[in-house]
């Protein structure tokens, strides 16, 4: 088995690993290449990945002496940055608990070198990992839609009343996993002679299909600007509204013959800001818009209001370096900080806010530094490629991490949306795994 990996997978010439070191390299690859699949089985697969690919690359790194995927500018303040969160956990009133979030996520960062190792030292890495991401998101695609109208997945998955589980099981993560990883498949296209073929965008549409059959409102909200904001890179400005509106009349079309994606979409949003009061049934209901706040709305919902005021207070109470990574599930039942049932919970479910409460003033200039880092990048290529033709070379690679600059920008920095744990190994994933193939390619441009 081991001399047939040996054999698939083509090294480039310059290689420096030897010996037994290409075996467990190889191995690696395999298991990196199948991410996309074993994302979807769950967290141990993925963890495990990471994990021992971490420990694998600090190995290679001694013993064949490569600093040079460290010795790189996002790649040090990553590490700035994992430092940083080391020191909150230990200031924080439970370091033990916050450490094992703070101290292992150096994993994400040192695993993000290793796609960027693998795929300078391997020939078809790329092409392996974009069928398998094809792959992946097809299979994704197929069930979410077969679901969707069969009321059960292809495995037996009961469709939950208003989302999409797909082969996920029971979680409720199928936009997420598409519009996450939509702009890495996207930027992988680049890479091939057919990128703009019409089976590339039959599968745009499907992607965008699924995510909003799916009922996950931030995700429709992503799959958007994700699907905006490349298409104005890539295309003329007058595709550019073409293509445009005919993402709008495709949505308006899903939603007005949908009556449960209306319902999801549309409805259940207004009335968690608490505007629409129709077909009010429980009492329940009836009280919440009876106790709406005398602005006359809830962000976004009474829910989401309740976690936000509470690590609002959390932060008021740790401005400068925060509770602690992790911290707010164990701060938030303080009475200082409870709000009300609703308000206590593993995570405040936005990004900003979570970083306030938890890593404080500095933890969150870490991350206005990076969004400023990528909004001045983006207008800068954005400038030469609308606006200066003359390298055509130089506008594709500009246009390749273009593509990833928007994708991390829906991932992280659409800070107005609800979100998930910042903390999260699946959220971690899908957002360090992309930084691999970016970080190889700010490193060929420059």
């Amino acid at each position: 088995m081991i001399k047939i990996l040996d054999n698939f997978f083509e090294r480039k010439p310059k290689n420096i690993i030897k010996n037994f070191d290409i075996h467990l390299c190889n191995i690696l690859l395999v298991l990196i290449v199948l991410l996309p699949i074993s994302l979807i089985s769950g967290p141990f697969i993925p963890d495990l990945t990471i994990t021992l690919s971490t420990i694998f690359f600090l190995y290679l790194t001694y013993k064949y002496k490569i600093f040079k995927y460290y010795n790189n500018s996002i790649v040090k303040f990553l590490l700035l940055f994992w430092a940083y969160l080391i020191f909150s956990s230990l200031i924080s009133d439970n370091y033990l608990f916050s450490l094992k979030s703070s101290f292992f996520y150096i994993r994400f960062i040192i695993f993000s070198c290793f796609v960027w190792f693998l795929i300078e030292n391997y020939i078809s890495f790329k092409n392996f990992f974009m069928i398998c991401l094809m792959v992946a998101f097809s299979f994704v695609i197929l069930d979410s839609i077969y679901q969707y109208f069969a009321n059960t997945s292809l495995f037996g998955n009961i469709k939950p009343s208003s989302r999409l589980t797909g082969p996920f099981g029971d979680r409720q993560i199928v936009g997420s996993y598409l519009a996450r990883l939509s702009a890495l498949l996207f930027f992988l296209y680049y890479f091939f002679p057919f990128k703009l073929n019409t089976k590339f965008l039959v599968l745009a549409i499907l992607i965008a299909v699924t995510v909003l059959l799916s009922g996950e409102r931030t995700s429709f909200f992503l799959i958007t600007f994700i699907f905006v904001g490349i298409s104005f890179i890539i295309f003329s400005f007058k595709n550019f509204l073409l293509s445009f509106f005919t993402y709008f009349l495709l949505t308006i079309l899903i939603i007005s013959s949908s009556p449960s994606i209306k319902e999801r979409i549309v409805t259940q949003t207004l009335k968690g800001l608490a505007i629409s009061q129709t077909k009010l049934i429980t009492d329940g209901e009836k009280n919440y818009f009876k106790n709406k706040p005398k602005k006359g709305f809830y962000v976004f919902s009474g829910g989401h209001e309740a976690h936000y005021l509470a690590a609002l207070s959390i932060f008021s109470d740790n401005k400068i370096f925060g509770a602690g990574p992790n911290m707010f599930r164990k701060v938030c039942s303080d009475s200082k900080h409870f709000k009300e049932p609703q308000s206590c919970t593993t995570h405040p479910h936005n990004f900003m806010l979570q970083i306030l409460a938890e890593i404080g003033i500095v933890g969150f200039i870490f991350f206005m530094f990076a969004l400023a880092f990528f909004l001045k990048k983006i207008i800068k290529y954005l400038g030469n490629l609308k606006f200066n033709n003359k390298n055509q070379l130089s506008n594709l690679k500009n246009i390749k991490t273009l593509i990833l600059d928007v994708g991390f920008l829906a991932n992280i920095f659409i800070i107005f949306l609800p979100s998930g744990n910042f903390f999260n190994n699946y959220l971690c994933a899908t957002i360090f795994l992309p930084l691999g193939f970016y970080l190889h390619n700010l490193n060929n441009n420059e």
